[in-house]
């Protein structure tokens, strides 16, 4: 009885760089992995702090119409006293009611995006979600060149580029390869009833070579489409990291503009509070219109509005800007060196 395994090993060691593919397509899976879940980081980032956004100007929008609301009940008091006219009183009413508007504008808003919010974390259930997080903006941020240095090796699209040149150079060597010749093994396991061991040999092994010195120039054609796939990767490798490094500008340059943006506001802030304190005292005592309260007022939520805003420009942009570099999972670190709103 005879049992027989063959067993061949391509020329050039195809099997062992095609090994080598199969490993790359793992890591090129990988990071296609990595950049899903840090685009799902962002929408979270947007929704989160967009219902955060909503939240703190439905606050605002509620202390606007409070106060307007407490003016117009000190101008129908000074009406009855005959220190304003009627129409000093309906102007009072007329911007109470549209501020009342406003805040209830502002509630709608905040239900959407509650609603968005679920539906992005699946939640079925109609429960508040209500975001611990804060709005922040940094105090220190890393340089713009270290953000650049970080996209160069973390990036998901230069990583996958990376990747797939790494295998059309295996791929290029597999088919140079072809210039060199098949080794093929065998082994043969011989049994044999009734026959002494030591008369036949229980094994036989052989080699042989195959080489095919000529394919119809399929196999030159082959080699030039893995150099030019392998060039066309390296160029567009570079194309992408330029591209990258404009987007990192960009999202950089919006987070200092929204820094600024606070540190003004902060000061417009603190004169607008003390003007509408002001005004009020004033418009108590017959030294100031309805008129001049209201703008006051309304100032001072304009900006208060405007610096939240600018907290969640400052917010996303550094979300994005962490997924550009393909470390979104840097954001926690960094939302603790913030300056709390």
């Amino acid at each position: 009885v005879c049992r027989a395994a063959r067993y061949s090993l391509l020329g050039g060691g195809k099997r062992i760089r095609a090994g080598k593919i199969g490993n790359a397509m793992i890591d090129i899976a990988r990071e296609n992995r990595e950049q899903t879940d840090a685009t799902q980081r962002v929408l979270l980032a947007e929704s989160y702090f967009g219902l955060r956004l909503a939240q703190e100007v439905v606050r605002v929008r509620q202390d606007t119409y409070n106060s307007l609301k407490r003016h117009y009940e000190n101008a129908l008091k000074l009406e009855a006293a005959g220190m304003i006219d009627k129409a000093g009183r309906l102007f009072a009413q007329v911007n109470m009611d549209e501020a009342q508007r406003s805040l209830e504008a502002s509630q709608k808003e905040a239900a959407v995006l509650q609603n968005a919010l679920r539906t992005l974390l699946n939640i079925t259930d109609t429960c508040s979600i209500q975001p611990v997080s804060p709005l922040f903006i940094n105090a220190v941020l890393p340089t713009k060149e270290e953000f650049l240095q970080t996209m160069q090796t973390e990036n998901y699209t230069v990583n996958q580029l990376q990747l797939q040149s790494h295998i059309a150079k295996q791929q290029l060597r597999i088919e140079q390869s072809g210039y060199l010749p098949d080794i093929v093994f065998g082994k043969q396991t011989l049994y044999a009833h009734g026959i002494q061991s030591n008369l036949i040999p229980r094994t036989m092994i052989g080699v042989g070579f195959t080489w095919n010195l000529f394919d119809g120039l399929a196999r030159e054609k082959r080699i030039r489409q893995s150099k030019i796939a392998q060039q066309t990767l390296s160029i567009g490798q570079e194309k992408a990291k330029d591209d990258l490094s404009v987007g990192i500008d960009k999202l950089y340059t919006q987070m200092q503009k929204s820094q600024d943006n606070v540190r003004a506001l902060n000061t417009t802030i603190e004169l607008s509070e003390e003007l509408v304190r002001i005004r009020k005292k004033s418009f108590t005592e017959g030294m100031a219109t309805s008129t001049e309260v209201i703008d006051s007022e309304t100032m001072l939520a304009t900006v208060r509005v405007a610096r939240l805003a600018a907290y969640y420009e400052y917010d996303v942009a550094l979300m994005n800007l962490l997924a550009l570099c393909g470390t979104p999972e840097e954001f926690g670190k960094l939302s603790n060196l913030r300056v709390e709103n």
